[in-house]
């Protein structure tokens, strides 16, 4: 077996300040390219005063017949596909793939579409 990780969870003034930042700042893009979408903050960073891992979770919402040229837009903006999830022609994951001052790496910020 290989050596057990724990995760780490942060305390809100460690990560709710730069979460929001950062989804702000995605949502602009994002609603510049896709005006007519549902664009919202989800999961524990989008709760005032949560422990939370620190990943932003975004919920991006579009008509359906607008859902394979979203997939497009949003794999333009450095976010893949994640693999082995639940993918339909109507649900995607995705995870992003652009380093952030944050951690330095391929951050958790996730759109779900």
């Amino acid at each position: 077996m290989g050596e057990r990780v724990l995760m780490k969870f942060l305390k809100p003034n460690e990560y709710q300040a730069q979460t929001n930042e950062i989804f702000l700042s995605l949502k602009e893009k994002i609603h510049s390219l896709l005006p007519f979408s549902r664009i919202e903050h989800i999961g524990s960073t989008a709760i005032d005063g949560m422990v939370s891992k620190g990943d932003l979770d975004i919920f991006l919402g579009v008509n359906k017949d607008a859902h394979a040229d979203t997939v497009e837009i949003i794999k333009s903006l450095g976010f893949e596909i994640k693999q082995g999830t639940l993918r339909t022609e109507a649900v995607h994951a995705f995870f992003c793939i652009i380093p952030h001052r944050r951690c330095h790496s391929s951050c958790g910020q996730r759109i779900s579409l």
